[in-house]
């Protein structure tokens, strides 16, 4: 259902009072269908580009003449001149044994003894090694926005950094064209945020309305749906936050109010969001037909065939 500011007003004006509401919507779910969100640009790893075109390979419709693939949700690209790589192989039998070995403070008390070492640094080239989230060793190869620090010359030898200013001006750039919602997506983040979490720190500066960084939103290992559930959040939340601006402008004292996300949980309003409420409708049908639609004796549910349908569709 979609209303607007003065429906909601007119309302609260025949309602008593409300102490509690919990509120399922199809906002995100119209948006996404009709694609109707709101125009983004997706920031991401240099060389990563084309990644969520690519996806993972997926065919399943493989025996299709005419396949027809639906166009991103993004509407543009900007890559970041940023790296990092994991240390050591993952196939290395002595894996344990090989590993980066971290202090109780994070700092490398022994490097990386595997397959690769050149035998001078703490891993199999050159790059700072911190530890990541995970635990996980992580080699910085690009660093952005500490390239105007003092640093040793054997540093500056082995390491490449950036300019933040390269950031900001992309970033203005895509500003003033318009764009008020980006999605940041960088590899590895899941382990290591802390370069997205720098050019959501920039975007931020800059005026963006919205900023969708996959390492908050879906801190997983898998670079593909990290990227995709962050590029779904930055369509989506723009739209769902003008519903929510409506809705609440309705109520002279606003009640408290939980929102029904897909999994049919109940969150609050600061943590609900576009990615969280793709079905978030449907799944309020689902709790809303399990309370009131079923008849106990006969062990048949009380509802049409058409809403029946919707609920529970054929696989």
């Amino acid at each position: 259902m979609r209303c607007c500011p003065c429906r909601f007003t007119h309302i609260s004006r025949l309602t008593p009072p409300l102490d509690y509401i919990r509120l399922s919507t199809t906002v995100a779910t119209n948006a996404l269908l009709e694609r109707k969100g709101r125009k983004h640009a997706l920031l991401i790893t240099r060389g990563f580009k084309d990644l969520l075109l690519i996806g993972n390979q997926s065919r399943p419709r493989i025996f299709d003449l005419n396949i027809r693939r639906p166009p991103p949700l993004y509407s543009t690209v900007v890559e970041i001149d940023e790296r990092v790589t994991l240390v050591g192989y993952t196939s290395d039998p002595q894996a344990e044994e090989h590993q980066v070995v971290f202090d109780e403070n994070g700092q490398v008390k022994r490097g990386y003894r595997g397959k690769g070492w050149d035998q001078k640094g703490d891993a199999e080239g050159p790059g700072r090694i911190v530890q990541g989230i995970s635990g996980e060793a992580v080699r910085i190869l690009k660093d952005p926005g500490i390239s105007n620090q003092p640093l040793p010359i054997a540093t500056l030898l082995t390491q490449l950094y950036i300019d933040e200013a390269a950031i900001r001006a992309d970033l203005q750039r895509l500003y003033d064209d318009g764009y008020r919602s980006v999605a940041v997506v960088f590899a590895h983040s899941y382990t290591f945020p802390d370069h997205e979490l720098l050019v959501g720190k920039v975007a931020s500066s800059l005026g963006f309305e919205h900023i969708s960084l996959s390492s908050q939103l879906l801190p997983m290992i898998k670079m593909v749906p990290r990227g995709v559930s962050a590029t779904a959040d930055a369509y989506l939340t723009p739209i769902l936050r003008a519903y929510l601006d409506g809705f609440f402008s309705g109520f002279a004292q606003l009640p408290r109010v939980e929102f029904m996300s897909s999994d049919g949980g109940l969150v609050d309003a600061s943590h609900f969001s576009g990615l969280k409420t793709i079905l978030s409708g449907p799944a309020g049908g689902v709790v809303g037909y399990a309370r009131t639609s079923w008849d106990e004796k006969r062990k048949t549910p009380i509802i049409g065939s058409v809403s029946l349908f919707g609920l529970f569709p054929a696989p």
